[in-house]
């Protein structure tokens, strides 16, 4: 006996990939979507008072507690997960196993964060569609929660 099939060809009437994919990012927008205007508004005066006292009350602060050690950042690199998907064509593999120079390049790398610089790549990620429930209907885009997959250099940091 087979089990139901996770995979299909048509989800809420629509079979072309494009117009699946349009289908799935206007529902995960509608779930996972910012709030409106006002709230909007309110959250950055809010966020922005809040990052004012803080600059002001720690601007002579070292940031040196803060910065990540060069055995620091190789016990998150060892900490990696293998064979997971990624965002990106680089995996963890390639980091694991990569050269002791490459480590170096990369520890220099999150250095810039100390500046208040972050790359695009840590701030992407790419959301799959995931079936919640194999026994329910695998047409219906309610029965998929979004799973976001991050590059591998978010992961480490």
């Amino acid at each position: 006996m087979q089990g139901k099939s996770t995979e299909s060809s048509r989800i809420d009437g629509f079979v072309s990939d494009g117009d699946i994919a349009d289908h799935f990012a206007g529902h995960f927008q509608k779930v996972f979507g910012g709030n409106d205007e006002q709230c909007e508004a309110r959250l950055r005066d809010e966020f922005q008072r809040g990052f004012t006292t803080f600059q002001n009350d720690h601007i002579n602060d070292s940031i040196s507690p803060y910065l990540i050690s060069f055995s620091e950042f190789t016990t998150a690199v060892s900490k990696l997960k293998l064979d997971k998907a990624t965002s990106t064509f680089v995996k963890a593999e390639h980091i694991f196993h990569g050269s002791p120079k490459l480590l170096v390049h990369l520890h220099m790398l999150y250095g810039l964060l100390q500046h208040g610089y972050v790359h695009q790549d840590f701030l992407n990620g790419l959301m799959v569609p995931i079936v919640k429930d194999d026994l329910g209907d695998i047409c219906s885009v309610e029965n998929y929660r979004g799973l976001t997959l991050s590059s591998v250099f978010s992961q480490l940091f």
